[in-house]
Order: C-alpha cells, then structure tokens, then sequence
C-alpha cells in the first residue's frame, strides 16, 4: 500500500491496532468518537507517578487536527520531582469547551488516582488562561493548585499595562515552572519533526509514539539516577537564581516590617522582577 492510502485508511473515524495500541500491545487509544480522540500510555503515568509527579503543565497546538485547522492537539504534560518532564496524555479535538475539558481531565485523573490509590490529589497543575479548562479542572480536582502560565498572564498584564501606562508585573512564590514552557518547547519540536502543518493522522500517530518512547526512557533513567542534575542553559541557571533573589529580598523585607510594605517598596519589586519577562526563557 502506497503511503497515501496508508495516510487515507487512518482517520478520525478508523484507526488499526498498529496505532491504537502500544509497543508492549496495551492500549494506547482510550476514547475514540468522530470528534475527539484520547491517547496515553498508562505504564508511562504509573511510571510517573512513581517517581515523584508534582506538576501537570497542559497547552494546545493548532494545525495538528488532521481535518480541522481549528482544532487542536492538547497534550498534558508531567514532571516528576520537579525537572523531569514527559508528556503523558495526547487528545485530538475540534472543540474547546467545558465539557470536552472535563472528559479529558477526568480521563487522566481517573488514572492518576488509581496509580496514586488516593483521590486527593494534591498537585500543581499550569495551564494558560483558558475559562473552560481551568473550570473543568477546579471541579475535577479541588486538592490541587491550579496555576495560570506567568507568561501568557505577563502578555495579558502587558496589554492592560500599555492601556494604563504602566510597567511593572509579578508572580510572587515561584521560582521554577512559572510557565507553560515545556508545552511550548514541545510544540515547536512537533512541528519541526512533522515538517507541515494538518500532516496525516498516521504521520501524528506515529510521531506520538515515538515520543512515547523517548518518554520511558526519560522515566527510567531518572530511576536509575533520581539525583542527577536538570540540564538547563545557563542563562536560564542565572534567571532562576536572580527570580529566586529578589523573591527572598522581598520576603525578607516582609518579615522585618509585619507584612506591610510601602508602595514604593512594591513598585521597586515589581520593575525588578519586570526584567525577567521573556518569550524564551525557561522559568
């Protein structure tokens, strides 16, 4: 079979075992209508779990969908102990309601609660500022600490501040996955490894699969070496030390004066901390 009609039999509506299962034959595809599908390796979310998942980071890309421009890929990514991320759920979707939120939010915490064998599950989940999938998450998950991405709020405040005449922001009590950047930096490897956008379903698939590979291997060597270093770049090492710096002179200077700081003590923070906005940093 030529690689178009290899690219034709894969559909929103149809897809072989060769793509809904996994390597070891588990399923890989776990919710399939016309209009949305679900995918993830629950070995990799049990594999994440057990070594330390503290944060869900989530973000879609467009031009994915096979045959809507409009509609997305959303993936969900983990990170264990604070520096090793993978994604851990694919969905494909046309929508961006509520209600297809919660189907794939639910999904995933369905798994995580069964790895995890509690329901209250206390972790920090970052996404951008989307209303619905922020609201699907609150009611699915109450225990955890829903964040909106530092960067896309900054990019909201910028527009507010250019409006007011204004140039300060801040995120106070974060010095590290302030943003949704490991999203972003995986959407920019997609589209680099898939070449165009809207590829085939198969092209995508398979592209999922490998990255559910290179995942395992990223879980496994951090059980193996659960002490070694993230690898950042240095000017990222340096951002991070200075975001952490000013946070604690301000902390600080909390203490010592009951909590109560002046406007001009906050103005002062604020344009400190104003100088750490980047669309390419990694915080």
């Amino acid at each position: 079979m030529g690689c178009g009609n290899r690219d034709r039999a894969v559909t929103m509506e149809s897809v072989p075992d060769s793509l809904a299962l996994s390597a070891d034959r588990t399923r890989f595809l776990h919710y399939h209508t016309p209009d949305m599908h679900i995918y993830y390796s629950e070995n990799i979310i049990r594999r994440a779990c057990d070594n330390g998942l503290d944060t869900l980071i989530a973000d879609g890309i467009f031009g994915m969908h096979p045959r809507d421009r409009n509609g997305q890929l959303y993936t969900i990514h983990g990170v264990c102990n604070g520096k090793v991320d993978v994604p851990l759920l694919f969905a494909i979707t046309d929508r961006k309601s509520e209600s297809v939120y919660t189907m794939i939010w639910s999904t995933l915490f369905n798994v995580l609660e069964d790895a995890m064998g509690r329901q209250d599950l206390a972790l920090c989940v970052v996404v951008d500022f989307e209303r619905a999938s922020i609201k699907a998450i609150r009611r699915l998950m109450p225990d955890s600490r829903v964040e909106g991405c530092a960067f896309h709020f900054a990019r909201a405040w910028n527009r507010k501040r250019d409006e007011l005449g204004l140039r300060m922001w801040s995120k106070w009590g974060r010095d590290v996955l302030r943003t949704t950047n490991i999203a972003e930096t995986y959407h920019s490897y997609l589209r680099a490894a898939l070449g165009a956008k809207q590829p085939s379903l198969r092209r995508l698939l398979e592209h999922l699969h490998a990255v559910n590979a290179k995942s395992l291997g990223k879980l496994v060597h951090h059980e193996q070496y659960p002490a070694a270093d993230v690898s950042l770049r240095p000017r990222d090492i340096r951002r991070r030390e200075k975001v952490s710096g000013e946070m604690e002179r301000c902390r600080l200077r909390l203490l010592e004066q009951g909590e109560e700081l002046t406007t001009r003590e906050i103005n002062r923070y604020c344009r400190r901390m104003a100088r750490f906005v980047s669309e390419k940093s990694n915080l």
